[in-house]
Order: structure tokens, then sequence, then C-alpha cells
């Protein structure tokens, strides 16, 4: 147990040289590019966001997978725990702990539950729609530039 915790610490230990060392090489990337980006044409910077707009997809769809897994992993680790009285337990693990812990979550405030709830307080519906209503049209818009991609597929 003793010699797997080491060799975790000493993995966490690289890893977190190599995390300090890409930081660094990405602060030196970062300079070249916008040197760079300075000089090269628009048809290049559109070949360059596209390239790295394919490699951001990739990424999310692996980032999605590890999510899928982690969360079925989270039900059956939290159904182990329930089953067997272990829902206060914190556990050591190399780089810190793990609790299991039960947080409440709200649902959002949305224009249907803003709706419900007034109406259960102001019995003239018009009122009510009318108050929804000047809320929506009060809310701040922001107008943001961006470049959006469309996939043929």
């Amino acid at each position: 147990m003793c010699i797997i915790k080491l060799k975790i610490s000493q993995h966490l230990y690289v890893l977190n040289i190599i995390f300090i060392f890409f930081v660094l090489i990405f602060k030196i990337y970062d300079n070249f590019l916008s040197k760079l980006y300075k000089l090269m044409s628009f048809e290049q910077q559109i070949q360059q966001w596209v390239s790295i707009d394919n490699k951001i997809r990739l990424l999310n769809d692996q980032i999605k997978e590890l999510r899928e897994k982690k969360t079925k992993l989270s039900d059956n680790l939290n159904d182990y725990a329930k089953e067997n009285n272990l829902s206060n337990a914190t556990i050591q693990i190399s780089d810190g702990k793990l609790k299991f812990a039960s947080t409440k979550v709200q649902s959002p405030l949305t224009f249907k539950y803003l709706e419900k709830s007034l109406g259960e307080i102001i019995k003239n519906e018009n009122q009510v729609k009318q108050i929804v209503e000047y809320i929506k049209s009060k809310r701040e818009v922001k107008v943001v530039s961006e470049i959006k991609r469309f996939s043929n597929n």
C-alpha cells in the first residue's frame, strides 16, 4: 500500500512539473502566435481557425466520453456507499480525500416558473402576464461578434 502511494505521489510530482513546463511553453508559443498572426493572410487565418476548431471538437468529444464514464462510476460508488453505510465516509487518496456528500440543487428560475409563482399571489392573470412581459423586455441584450461553423454532414 505504501509503495502504491509513493508511486502515485511521484507520478503526481512529475505531472506537476510537466504541467508547469507546458504552461511556460504555452506562454512562449502564445507570444509567438500573436506575432505570427499579424503576418498571416486572411485565408491562412481561416485555415488555422478551422484546424483549431477541429481539435476543440475532438477534445470536447473525449471530455464528454470521460464525463459519462465518471458519472457512471459516481453512480456505482454512491450506490455502494449507501448500501454499505458509507454515506458519511471519507476516503484518503494520494492527493487529498474523497467524501460522499448530498447537495440540494434548485431548479433554474424560468419565465414559466416566474409566471406560475406570480399567479399564486396575484389573481389577475393579465397582470401576471404583463409583469412577466415587462421583465422579459427589460433584460439586457449583449451583441457578441463570433464565427459560427456549419458542417455539411
